[in-house]
């Protein structure tokens, strides 16, 4: 249905106006004028394609000009084309409006500046108003934005699931570092000695259990991906360099993260057959991973997109990669921060393979074996009269603190909780330091500190935790901690933090 149309009524001339219309004709922008006091809307050829009005009729009543605007714009594109920009001289927006004499109702984005054109005592005459498709730039932001949300949430998903694998390892491993080193002190009767091997092994056992656990994890993981996206009829190979045993420094978490990136998206475009997982020296400083598949494979254009989400290119291209995320961006990110370089190689209908080398220093095999550190001279630290207070739910890690601790004279006080802890802090005055962990049954380490605090604002609080996250220290002081230690604990290093603070 065509919008109702009022008398055609040309705009006035003035000074400025001939030579702006031309310099916008000129730039091949799309632009309306309305006379002040007049409702109707002078619209050039290209601004009348734009919004779908026809062209051997180029004006348009306000009203039915905001009446295609979508609810939420059209309150302030309202003022500005009943009242023009008030005390501005020009003002700019975008909306979203449905094009006229379209049978689909089709949706489009439009960005406006609009400009007054004043007469005699800066009294506005004239407005301008310069029109702009952005429906492409708009479809595309709302698509990153979408992107990065689900980046954004995939992410902290990974975030928590390493958090939590941290902690598991962490807390098995601190008890069996610890009592380790408690051995290597020396002098321990048998009967502590015996007890001290029985808490390795046992912590041992729970550590391989947990390692066999998170394996089983993520191949059920995998398994429900492979299901989730009716790709049963795909199977997995690992291809080991032969007879080469590879030692080295590098950050085995990270080239994790990459391959199960890279294998999710290799399995997304593969429908049958295999998908091989491998890795060799590239040379005595890199080594090369590599993903192949037997999947679509990937035109020029679209191996570029692959690892660089953001970019602009077809929408047919677009809509190929729909569901993916940024997980390959982001992964060409962690190797270029690692030093190295990831690529893909590929042809339409041939599969893919995708490459990523990484430096890595190697260790010599005589290195490998390592002497028992020097034993750390407990006798060095006396504590006495001194009460430290132990908030740890984890017996075992418990435990090892008590022993380390006993020779320093220190006498310790054992929390189980948070609440307890605090109870403690209300009740014992004399607490001189507080060894507090953060993951704890109740209320978090952050909590139980956070009360403590407002009981006693000076008494030193050394964080322990088991969790690895970059923002965990800055939490932790936020908190009212004194300072952080992360398990595995270091004998030394937590001995001399408890020193500083008790001698300070």
């Amino acid at each position: 249905m065509e919008p109702r149309r009022n008398k055609k009524r040309k705009p006035e001339s003035f000074p400025l106006y001939r030579q702006l219309i031309k310099v916008l004709e000129l730039e091949n922008i799309g632009y309306w004028t309305k006379t002040q006091g007049s409702d109707i809307m002078h619209f050039s050829e290209l601004a009348a394609e734009i919004i779908g009005i026809k062209t051997n009729d180029l004006t348009l009543p306000v009203e039915d000009f905001l009446n295609n605007i979508c609810s939420e714009d059209r309150q302030n594109l309202e003022q500005y084309l009943n009242k023009g920009t008030a005390d501005q001289d020009s003002a700019e927006c975008s909306f979203k409006m449905t094009r006229f004499n379209s049978e689909a109702k089709e949706a489009i984005y439009v960005s406006m500046r609009i400009t007054n054109l004043n007469g005699i005592k800066n009294r506005n005459l004239l407005t301008i108003g310069t029109l702009c498709d952005i429906t492409k730039q708009e479809k595309f932001r709302r698509e990153a934005l979408r992107i990065k949300e689900k980046a954004e949430e995939i992410n902290m998903q990974k975030n928590i699931f390493l958090a939590n694998i941290s902690h598991e390892i962490r807390t098995p491993m601190n008890s069996i570092i610890g009592f380790a080193e408690l051995l290597n002190i020396g002098n321990l009767d048998a009967r502590t000695r015996n007890e001290y091997f029985k808490i390795i092994k046992h912590q041992g056992q729970q550590l391989q259990k947990l390692v066999d656990d998170i394996s089983d994890e993520l191949l059920v993981s995998f398994n429900r991906q492979k299901s989730k996206l009716n790709k049963d009829n795909v199977s997995i190979k690992i291809s080991l360099p032969p007879n080469e045993e590879i030692i080295g420094y590098t950050d085995s978490g990270r080239i994790t993260q990459i391959l199960s990136d890279v294998l999710n998206t290799s399995l997304y475009f593969t429908d049958r057959g295999t998908i091989e997982i491998g890795y060799y020296k590239a040379d005595d400083t890199k080594l090369e991973f590599y993903v192949k598949d037997s999947g679509t494979g990937f035109t020029a254009d679209e191996q570029k997109y692959i690892f660089d989400r953001l970019s602009q290119v077809q929408e047919t291209i677009v809509k190929k990669f729909e569901g993916l995320g940024l997980s390959l961006t982001i992964s060409k990110g962690l190797v270029k921060l690692m030093g190295g370089k990831i690529w893909l190689e590929s042809e339409p209908g041939a599969g893919a393979t995708y490459y990523f080398q990484i430096p890595y220093e190697e260790l010599p095999h005589h290195d490998i074996i390592e002497e028992a550190d020097e034993a750390p001279a407990l006798s060095q630290f006396s504590w006495k009269d001194r009460i430290i207070l132990v908030v740890e739910d984890d017996e075992v890690n418990y435990k090892f603190l008590e022993a380390l601790l006993h020779n320093t004279d220190a006498q310790i006080i054992h929390a189980d909780n948070g609440y307890q802890a605090i109870d403690l802090c209300k009740s014992i005055n004399k607490i001189d330091l507080i060894l507090m962990d953060l993951k704890l049954p109740d209320i978090s380490g952050f909590e139980a500190t956070l009360r403590i605090r407002k009981l006693n604002k000076d008494i030193p609080v050394i964080a322990q935790t088991a969790l690895v996250l970059k923002d965990e220290k800055e939490k932790c002081l936020k908190a009212g901690c004194n300072d952080i230690i992360t398990k595995p604990i270091e004998i030394e290093k937590l001995l001399s933090l408890i020193n500083k603070y008790l001698n300070e």
